[in-house]
């Protein structure tokens, strides 16, 4: 991206000088965004209601910002439109969705020609630790996604007194960071966080929440997490049972679509073989499940091969005789 100029706002009074240069370039026609670069949060956002207010795009940067991209309204986009995405956010059954026949593969594969599906899995995290890597993995300067799965809990249930305790989340506390979680994401502005978070991301955006899965606990003890000398499994059924119940009332809550995975695998007969290889991870069967129950919820929610456009024309498009008049804009 091309920018016009650079201006050090380093204290209140610099920002009202930003009027002239307004003023100015308004007289000498608009160019490419001015960037910001502001010492702290009530010079950037000093910074950003000026850009508001002078109808210029501007980028917002400062140590504790990182980068804020800001377009006023009316003006035209400053780089070209990329395909739209749908991140996957989550633990270890994300980060290895992209495996043989995982249920983030299928995903990328079904809608291939019309949205560029992004891994952000994390083996091992909780929400405690995914809240406080949000800012990486959804950078503010990201173009909109259509969606975002999130897919948090098989490590916050693991119990207080075993062996995976360090990974452990209070049940309530794992709520209220599924609703941080969430805000993050789709709350535009907010002034009472602004001095915490500043801008945030994506309103438009369609949160997916996903419950834990149901844990096997007899698979779970044929293959530990390190060292076991207690002989009890580090997660049970009815830990991840409470978990998911609180995933689901946090949608509720904030009124984003879930998907209930405990339930739906265990309606399968014989499941923890079906789904799990080893008491919680997922085998190719239950990466199908996520993968059906996540396509149909997106379709309910209104993304479907059926109402998103292809990216570029489908060859059942292109007219033999005329080939590239296919691809005139």
């Amino acid at each position: 991206m091309r920018v016009r100029k650079c201006y050090e706002v380093s204290s209140i009074t610099s920002v009202f000088a930003l009027h002239y240069v307004s003023l100015y370039g308004w007289a000498r026609g608009r160019g490419a965004p001015i960037l910001v670069s502001a010492c702290d949060y009530c010079c950037a956002f000093a910074a950003i209601i000026w850009a508001s207010i002078y109808g210029e795009a501007a980028l917002v940067r400062s140590e504790t910002f990182h980068i804020y991209r800001l377009q006023s309204r009316g003006r035209r986009r400053i780089e070209e439109k990329m395909r739209p995405k749908i991140f996957l956010f989550g633990d270890s059954i994300t980060e290895e969705s992209f495996g043989d026949g995982g249920w983030g593969a299928c995903l990328a594969h079904h809608f291939c020609r019309t949205v560029d599906v992004v891994l952000r899995g994390y083996s091992g995290y909780n929400t405690r630790w995914a809240l406080r890597v949000l800012e990486k993995v959804f950078p503010a300067v990201e173009e909109t996604p259509l969606a975002v799965t999130v897919f948090f809990g098989a490590n916050d249930a693991s119990l207080p007194d075993r062996g995976s305790a360090f990974q452990h989340v209070p049940l309530l506390e794992y709520k209220q960071n599924l609703h941080d979680i969430v805000s993050f994401i789709k709350v535009f502005f907010s002034l009472s966080l602004f001095l915490i978070n500043g801008f945030k991301r994506w309103p438009t955006t369609l949160v997916l929440l996903i419950t834990p899965p149901p844990i096997d606990e007899d698979g779970r003890l044929r293959f530990p997490y390190g060292d076991n000398p207690s002989g009890l499994p580090e997660r049970t059924n009815e830990a991840a049972s409470a978990y998911a119940k609180e995933c689901i009332a946090v949608a509720g809550e904030c009124g984003v679509p879930v998907v209930d995975i405990w339930t739906r695998m265990q309606q399968l007969p014989d499941w923890p073989k079906v789904c799990l290889r080893d008491g919680l991870h997922l085998t190719q069967s239950g990466n199908k499940i996520v993968f059906e129950e996540v396509v149909e919820r997106l379709r309910k929610e209104g993304l479907s091969l059926e109402t998103l456009p292809a990216d570029l024309p489908l060859l059942s498009e292109i007219d033999p005789r005329d080939p590239l008049k296919a691809f005139q804009i």
